[in-house]
């Protein structure tokens, strides 16, 4: 046995300690030389810390400044390591495992629907809790299919995700049905997409209309005579074999104009002539003039009226538009073309210093245009 001089500064004696070794070489009955060294705590497992306990020098065995390690024969234990989950009291607070606060472990929440979510007030244990969870954050824990990892659903108001938002109100809503914006209300939506649990007014299912501004433009729509592709078949005007039918009513045409004036029994006719041209390269596509003489019951006065023509015309000959005269009164009026003839017909209400009910037609004969 070696004998190993350790020097105790309380009791102010040598101690001896016994090492084995080959031989002894004698035991020194006074504390070690001022010169042998530096006298410190024994660091026997190297952690950096020594044990408050034992006191020695640096010629002896190695010390460290600090004697606060409460297990100098475990290198894991030492007030510089963390705690764990080990029964050991690895940080030298005199506390172990989750009785420690600091040790570094997940809480865990109660998991009741099983989740993978918890909620309310966190437990720390060493040990995997059952119907516990590590992830908090679950907004209903009796039902599984909500939980902050659950897509979000049309389902009535329900969170599913745990945002505080529900159905389309929420943007990550991932059972939308998908709607088209519908800004004219034709029945045909355009490309605008609307996504929503439940058909907003003004949309569509559909997303075919190829002007979703004009009302009269939508698929399946009646094509005019104008430039523009009413049905949305991607060929204006013409259909979808030929000859053009808009062709042969570009032409203008001129006849009679005859008005019917009626105000309490009394009619007075206004009889003149009127001229339209249909031309698809015109604004409006149909417009014209027209001229009459209103004589007054009993030809006691007469005056003379003109206006304009305005309208459309289409694939299959019908047209519309309106008569604009009278102090810029407008009437509606419809046609159609027969025969190279265009005839036409419309009321409305006069007013200029009285009620009048008017009604009017016009018949205008083709006028051929040499090509």
């Amino acid at each position: 046995m070696q004998c190993v001089p350790v020097y105790d500064s309380s009791m102010r004696t040598v101690l001896l300690l016994l090492i084995p070794v080959v031989a002894c070489k004698g035991t020194p009955t006074e504390p070690p030389p001022p010169d042998c060294g530096i006298v410190g705590f024994a660091d026997r497992d190297g952690d950096g810390y020594g044990n408050p306990q034992l006191q020695t020098s640096d010629c002896v065995e190695p010390v460290v400044e600090e004697g606060t390690d409460c297990n100098d024969a475990n290198f894991d234990v030492n007030p510089g390591h963390d705690e764990e989950c080990d029964g050991v009291d690895n940080d030298c607070d005199s506390l172990v495992d989750e009785d420690d606060d600091d040790l570094a472990i997940a809480l865990q929440y109660p998991d009741d629907d099983g989740d993978g979510f918890g909620t309310g007030a966190g437990v720390r244990s060493c040990d995997l809790l059952a119907d516990h969870s590590e992830v908090n954050g679950d907004c209903d824990d009796a039902v599984f299919e909500v939980n902050p990892s659950a897509e979000e659903v049309c389902d009535e108001g329900v969170d599913n995700d745990c945002n505080g938002l529900s159905d389309d109100d929420d943007p990550n809503l991932t059972s939308l049905l998908v709607f088209y914006e519908d800004a004219d209300l034709d029945g045909f939506g355009g490309t605008t997409v609307v996504v929503a649990c439940e058909q907003p007014a003004g949309t569509s299912f559909t997303s075919d209309d190829c002007d979703d501004t004009v009302a009269t433009t939508f698929p399946g729509a009646i094509e005019i005579c104008d430039g523009a592709d009413q049905n949305c078949d991607g060929d204006p005007d013409t259909p979808q074999f030929a000859p053009d039918p808009c062709v042969p009513y570009e032409a203008p045409y001129v006849g009679t104009w005859l008005l019917t004036l009626e105000d309490n029994g009394t009619t007075v006719t206004c009889a003149g002539t009127s001229e339209v041209t249909l031309d698809r390269a015109l604004t409006p596509d149909l417009q014209g003039t027209f001229t009459c003489t209103v004589d007054a019951p009993q030809g006691s006065w007469s005056a003379t009226q003109t206006g304009a023509i305005t309208g459309l015309f289409r694939e299959d000959g019908t047209v519309e538009g309106t008569v604009e005269a009278f102090e810029g009164v407008s009437f509606e009026w419809t046609g159609a073309i027969v025969d190279d003839v265009l005839a036409a017909s419309g009321s409305g209400l006069f007013i200029s210093g009285g009620s009048w009910d008017v009604s009017f037609s016009f018949t205008l004969d083709y006028v051929d245009v040499p090509p």
